[in-house]
């Protein structure tokens, strides 16, 4: 039985903020990965029936991220047959509220004090380069390299989807996953049909069919997601619960399957998580201060150019691609890729380091970019993290091999996930950018 009361207002605190398979084509799905659901991606436009699973950080199905910045940094990949390619990568900036964790019942910042400094550091480094290149001048070279997000993420088990063009076909059903949401009225039009069904059913009970004991089910959320109807740029959205079936609805998933859905923003981060072995994912610190300095060492590097190129006359596209190419000669690299799915390549993990390259001199050798200096202040031959990014933090180790660092609770905000409000205009605006990671 959740707390109706506490639910719904966490509910209206939020709210006041703010290429998919076809049925036949289905195959089994991996147990040991959750898929990912971008809604912003207009392959997945549809309408949705599920049932939404809680977090066990939070014990709320939903999550908001405001203001998640996006750097896009190049990466190697290495194709099966040995082909490597540069790709770009969008690396999240999450904010700070992001990094919680739950220890002996209780939801907690993961953050350090150090970690806590690299992250705002990174977020300043953004904002900097962003009101340099100023996008309402520069758009087209500001959105290729960073942007920002509004996300909502809810883990759900999906029962059916249609299309927005058939509704009476069903295109897939019965499978769960982490759905991305950027639309940024989403969670008002949840809020507004909430208060809709309460006032006709003259009591807020009704929830515990929906948003209950996940086996004792009796009703579903249906939501709809599809281009914004007036033309411009955004999303439309609609949602309604459906509730008070006779008997508890039965779906296709075992409890081993359900217990690894566990913290929605673990899973959304995906390889730019910290890596932590054997720890559950609500308990997880998840800021992964290696990948960090490495956004704070590319952001410092483009601001420069940036700055350098204003200064001459020179171009500010050239001295962002100059430098683009100059950290594509030292990116880490991918392994194999097994997928033409760009969303599921994006997820793989990296196999290389992002420490101190073995040797300088070729680094300062293959530095052609005129727009900037030779890294060779980002050196550090003891392997210690650079200096300015983030002071007093720890030693820099291998990405993807990182130990959890022990760090005290610094204490976390409180409320419906502990991630402030949402906006509330039920005709979802907001991103115009498809691409979803």
């Amino acid at each position: 039985m959740i707390d109706v009361e506490n639910f719904v207002a966490m509910i209206t605190r939020q709210a006041a903020m703010t290429e998919p398979m076809s049925k036949n084509d289905q195959k089994e799905r991996p147990k040991d990965r959750i898929e990912k659901v971008s809604l912003a991606y207009i392959g997945n436009y549809g309408r949705y029936q599920v049932l939404p699973i809680e977090s066990m950080v939070t014990n709320y199905p939903f999550v908001f991220l405001p203001d998640t910045r996006e750097v896009s940094i190049p990466r190697k990949s290495i194709a099966e047959d040995g082909t490597e390619t540069i790709q770009p990568v969008w690396v999240k900036i999450l904010p700070a509220e992001a990094f919680q964790r739950k220890h002996e019942g209780q939801v907690f910042s993961s953050l350090s004090n150090d970690e806590a400094t690299l992250l705002a550091n990174c977020q300043s480094l953004y904002d900097e380069l962003s009101r340099e290149i100023d996008p309402k001048v520069n758009q087209d070279i500001h959105r290729t390299i960073i942007r920002k997000r509004n996300y909502t993420l809810f883990y759900a088990y999906c029962l059916r989807k249609w299309s927005l063009d058939n509704e009476r076909t069903t295109v897939r059903e019965n499978f769960p996953g982490l759905f991305i949401v950027t639309a940024k009225g989403f969670l008002g039009t949840v809020e507004s049909n909430m208060k809709e069904e309460t006032a006709v059913s003259g009591s807020s009970n009704w929830l515990d069919d929906i948003y209950g004991d996940f086996r004792s089910r009796r009703g579903t959320l249906i939501f709809t997601i599809g281009p914004n109807q007036t033309g411009r740029p955004g999303f439309s959205t609609t949602a309604t619960h459906k509730y008070g079936l006779p008997q508890p609805i039965q779906v296709n998933i075992t409890d081993e399957e359900l217990s690894k859905f566990r913290n929605p923003v673990a899973t959304f981060m995906g390889w730019q998580a910290l890596r932590e072995d054997g720890v559950k994912d609500e308990e997880r610190k998840l800021f992964n201060a290696p990948l960090m300095e490495e956004v704070a060492k590319f952001l410092t590097n483009q601001l420069n150019a940036v700055r350098n190129a204003k200064m001459t006359g020179a171009s500010l596209a050239e001295a962002v691609a100059a430098t683009n190419e100059l950290a594509a000669k030292t990116a880490p690299t991918f392994g194999n890729q097994r997928s033409n799915d760009p969303i599921l390549n994006a997820e793989k993990p990296q196999v290389n380091n992002m420490g101190a390259p073995a040797d300088m001199g070729k680094v300062v050798e293959q530095n052609t970019n005129p727009y900037q200096s030779a890294p060779a202040a980002h050196y550090n031959p003891g392997g210690q993290v650079n200096p300015g990014f983030g002071q007093g933090s720890a030693q820099a180790s291998p990405f993807g091999q990182s130990k959890p660092q022990s760090a005290p609770f610094n204490g976390g905000s409180t409320g419906f996930g502990g991630f402030g409000g949402f906006p509330s205009q039920g005709q979802a605006g907001g991103n115009n950018n498809n691409i979803p990671f």
